[in-house]
């Protein structure tokens, strides 16, 4: 990239430059720096969820797979001490080996303690819109991109206050009234309109709650638990972001029997 000359560079195996205002407002216009200095990540990218998903089913069912859904896992079937079947919600599927990518639901899935309590965030997605943002801005309470499609992804960071987490322990992902949802649009847009031009232009789309799954000590969970030859775990935050670059991992170790050394500290068996 050769927008920013004369970057204060870290070392090379740092990702990150700390650039000022006036190399910054070069890469980002609509964004009010303050007069501050700014980490500037090259290598930080941004993924369309529902882009992704749409071109991974259409991939699997060219290759001759299948996706089903609705169906929601029951439990494991081992013939002679070895998988021989998933059961699910729509019957019972043969199977040789299950690769559980279950987010939040991973650890209690397994009975593996391996995960923190889930936190939520809100994230409010506008209408398609001009070009605003050129790459991933994380300000103050609030991570903002624009996907190609002109949607601009609010994230908020603060997470919600002790006194919801009863509300919440059903873990929703949709508000309860239009009202709540408008209200927390409020607040988020409140926020990024302190450094981020044209906010009261945007027309919200959609607005939802994630659940962010988080492993107890931070790092990616990738490979198979200790005594479980058949199963094949992935679970990370943020698993969006990373699923890429893990996916082409984990399918060359489960394809060819490999070990990839890049995973070695990633392993569920530091849990046992």
């Amino acid at each position: 990239m050769n927008e920013v000359n004369n970057l204060k560079k870290y070392p090379r195996y740092s990702a990150v430059d700390v650039i000022n205002e006036r190399e910054a407002k070069t890469l980002e216009p609509g964004i009010d720096f303050k007069n501050k200095n700014i980490v500037f990540s090259r290598a930080d990218g941004a993924i369309d969820t529902m882009h992704a998903i749409n071109l991974m089913i259409e991939n699997i069912e060219f290759n001759g797979g299948s996706v089903l859904y609705p169906c929601q896992f029951q439990g494991l079937k081992y013939t002679n001490g070895r998988l021989s079947s998933v059961e699910t919600t729509i019957g019972e599927l043969e199977a040789h080996q299950a690769i559980f990518a279950t987010g939040i639901d991973s650890g209690r899935l397994l009975s593996i303690d391996m995960m923190k309590p889930s936190t939520p965030g809100i994230i409010v997605t506008s209408k398609p819109t001009e070009n605003i943002l050129n790459r991933i801005i994380v300000g103050p309470g609030v991570h903002i991109h624009q996907q190609t499609d002109g949607r601009i992804i609010f994230g908020e960071q603060t997470g919600a206050p002790s006194s919801h987490l009863d509300r919440l322990s059903d873990k929703p992902k949709e508000f309860p009234s239009e009202i709540f949802a408008q209200d927390h649009t409020n607040r988020i847009f409140d926020t990024a309109k302190t450094f981020m031009k044209k906010v009261e232009d945007l027309k919200v789309e959609r607005v939802s709650i994630g659940w962010r799954p988080l492993p107890r000590d931070g790092r990616p969970i990738i490979g198979r638990p200790e005594g479980l030859s058949d199963i094949y775990v992935a679970v990370m935050h943020s698993g969006v972001s990373l699923a890429a670059i893990v996916g082409k991992l984990v399918s060359e170790e489960i394809l060819s029997g490999s070990t990839n050394l890049l995973l070695k500290d990633f392993r569920p068996s530091r849990f046992n």
